[in-house]
């Protein structure tokens, strides 16, 4: 199976991916205890092609084939004649508030284990 193929270079990975989490913890807290606080950004948008959507497709407003069946953009306006489709898949918001928005809690969540201070903000922006 691929799995075993890739075993050795999905191990180094997950130690490099390990390895980066403990130095990060590190500056974090160095951080903190000097009273400074860290700042991250989440994007309002990911990619098709991101685990976050591989692994919640319910989440998303996908065809059976895992398809979007709309994509995130804007009408045009002052910046661009013609709109811009950027292609992201849009969230599905009926399913995410039938799980009390469970993808979004989690998201901050995890994204709060790394910094102090949450923005939610435009991916290109």
């Amino acid at each position: 199976a691929l799995r075993q193929q890739l075993a050795r270079q999905i191990a180094a990975q997950k130690f490099l991916q390990y390895q980066f989490y403990k130095q990060w913890q590190d500056l974090k807290r160095y951080a903190n205890e000097r009273g400074v606080q860290i700042m991250g950004d989440i994007p309002i948008y990911i990619t098709l092609d991101s685990a976050e959507v591989w692994a919640n497709q319910e989440a998303f407003c996908l065809d059976e084939d895992g398809n979007p069946t709309i994509v995130a953009g804007v009408p045009p306006d002052y910046f661009s004649k013609t709109g811009q489709l950027w292609g992201n898949p849009i969230y599905d918001w009926e399913v995410m508030h039938r799980d009390g928005y469970r993808w979004w809690a989690e998201r901050v969540r995890v994204t709060l284990e790394s910094v102090d201070l949450v923005r939610i903000d435009h991916f290109r922006g």
